[in-house]
């Protein structure tokens, strides 16, 4: 049995100092961008606006019927890669993952200005 209290919940100080989240700000602002006739394109909240084409969706339903579903080496698969290579005649490439902000940073920090390096983000 639980007794109801009339005194108001009370919150540490530091919740007081959690700012909003800037990703949904980008996103709240592409939002009214859109509403005054905009064309936006907004990737805020790390996914498109549009529907998944296709020949992607094929390709995820392939995978998932190949049993393709486990996590995959950091740096990619060496068919990811080659595929890459091939396609933008570079020597190599690292494929980083972006669906942590840490490896954004270690990328940035570890590839020179004139590297090709790649961002991959999976989306919900």
């Amino acid at each position: 049995m639980t007794t109801a209290t009339t005194e108001a919940l009370r919150l540490t100080d530091r919740i007081n100092r959690i700012e909003p989240s800037a990703t949904m700000a980008v996103v709240a602002e592409a939002d009214k961008l859109r509403a005054q006739g905009i064309d936006v394109v907004d990737f805020g909240a790390g996914e498109p606006h549009f529907a998944t084409p296709q020949h992607i969706k094929d390709a995820a339903i392939a995978a998932i019927q190949g049993n393709f579903t486990k996590y995959t080496a950091v740096p990619g698969t060496p068919e990811l890669r080659d595929a890459i290579v091939h396609r933008h005649a570079v020597d190599s490439i690292p494929i980083i993952d972006g669906k942590k902000p840490s490896p954004r940073p270690a990328a940035r920090t570890l590839c020179s200005m004139r590297s090709k390096c790649w961002s991959i983000t999976a989306t919900k």
